[in-house]
């Protein structure tokens, strides 16, 4: 009887493991955690593209961040990374104002 009831307590302790685990999965990719992974990443490549000093790759991917950001509908972050693909539109010749 009572390894029956320890059992019944081990498999309750299993069970509300992975119901925290499937939490924390969906919370990642329904809450906006996968789509700032993603920013991340792409911030970084942005970053490697201004270091490389090639001007249109910078432009380029100062875009991508920009619509990462839309995609999870983060409008400061959008609005920001908008604003750094306009400036860096200048650098390459681009009228101003043309990464709106």
């Amino acid at each position: 009887m009572k390894s029956s009831n320890s059992e019944k307590k081990n498999a309750n302790f299993k069970a509300f493991g992975w119901l925290v685990v499937l939490g924390v999965v969906v919370w990642y990719f329904f809450a906006g955690g996968l789509e700032h992974h993603v920013a991340n990443d792409v911030q970084k490549q942005y970053e490697i593209a201004v270091k490389s000093g090639n001007l249109m790759d910078a432009y380029v991917h100062a875009g991508l961040v920009a619509e990462v950001y839309l995609q999870a509908k983060d409008e400061d972050n959008y609005k920001k990374w908008k604003q750094i693909q306009n400036e860096a539109g200048v650098r390459v010749g681009l009228p101003p104002d043309s990464a709106k």
